[in-house]
């Protein structure tokens, strides 16, 4: 950590990831700046808002940042496209956006960047996530640069796959199409995630660092194992109604070598996270 009070400066910060590194950073002690849609609710970081400096994202945003220095850039802000986002809006947020930033700052503070473990040619979230460490390491070289590549992260009210499925299944829904599940994925609760990011953070680490569990899960075993955490025997898992995409990543697993060798582990089983997330969701 550089000094006793690292100023660092958060994309993404109001979302959910975003709002618990944001959480983590100020516990810390880290002084923080949160770059921000005018629109965007604060409702998860509200603990810690009146601790946080707020830039609008704006035509004015850029000049603000030219007068400023930071220690950390973490861009956590991310477009996955499940809302309709186009391509090109895909790219603005995960890949030009960061970049605009980096060159309107004096000095480049060291970057943590939220990326994926996906190759490029998966699809657009992929390619647009990767392009913008490849345009970093061609356009800084010498930058400080700590990049996760995250596998599936989940938590209570992510908004992601895992949520889905336990709302639907605690619901009700008749059924559910699903690919045959037969692809082996790297699943990590964002609890996890948060202690693996302190110790990178202690550490000082820096380059590419694969970032899950490092277990194997088929996803068939553990979409029926929610089922039966939920205890519901209503909704239909129709297997194989969905086909797989033509690009579809059949095994993601982590290394996680570089962490387990700093003493770090995954405290949380899939289902304990699940087991988590359902009794907040039920309180």
């Amino acid at each position: 950590m550089l000094g006793q009070n690292p100023k660092a400066l958060l994309t993404g910060a109001t979302g959910f990831l975003g709002s618990h590194v944001a959480h983590m950073l100020h516990d810390q002690g880290y002084e923080l700046v949160i770059i921000k849609r005018k629109t965007s609710s604060l409702s998860r970081i509200s603990k810690i808002a009146e601790d946080v400096t707020f830039l609008d994202y704006n035509d004015e945003l850029f000049e603000k940042l030219s007068c400023m220095n930071f220690d950390y850039f973490f861009h956590i802000a991310t477009c996955y496209g499940r809302g309709g986002e186009t391509p090109e809006e895909m790219l603005e947020v995960n890949s030009l956006f960061p970049m605009k930033i980096l060159k309107s700052l004096k000095e480049a503070p060291k970057v943590v960047n939220f990326g994926t473990s996906l190759p490029s040619s998966v699809n657009a979230y992929a390619k647009t996530k990767n392009d913008f460490v490849l345009d970093l390491r061609e356009k800084y070289p010498e930058l400080n640069l700590i990049n996760l590549k995250l596998e599936h992260f989940f938590g209570p009210n992510d908004g992601k796959f895992v949520n889905f499925l336990i709302k639907s299944i605690s619901d009700g829904v008749e059924k559910i199409p699903l690919t045959e599940g037969t692809q082996v994925r790297d699943f990590i609760y964002y609890k996890d995630l948060l202690s693996a990011l302190r110790l990178i953070l202690k550490e000082n680490l820096s380059g590419d660092i694969p970032l899950g569990s490092g277990n194997s899960y088929i996803l068939k075993d553990l979409i029926e194992s929610i089922k039966e955490t939920i205890g519901s025997s209503k909704t239909i898992l129709n297997w194989g109604e969905v086909p797989y995409r033509e690009s579809e990543v059949m095994h993601s697993v982590a290394d996680i070598s570089i962490l387990t060798s700093l003493g770090w582990s995954p405290k949380y089983s899939f289902e304990e996270g699940i087991s988590e997330i359902i009794n907040k969701s039920n309180k």
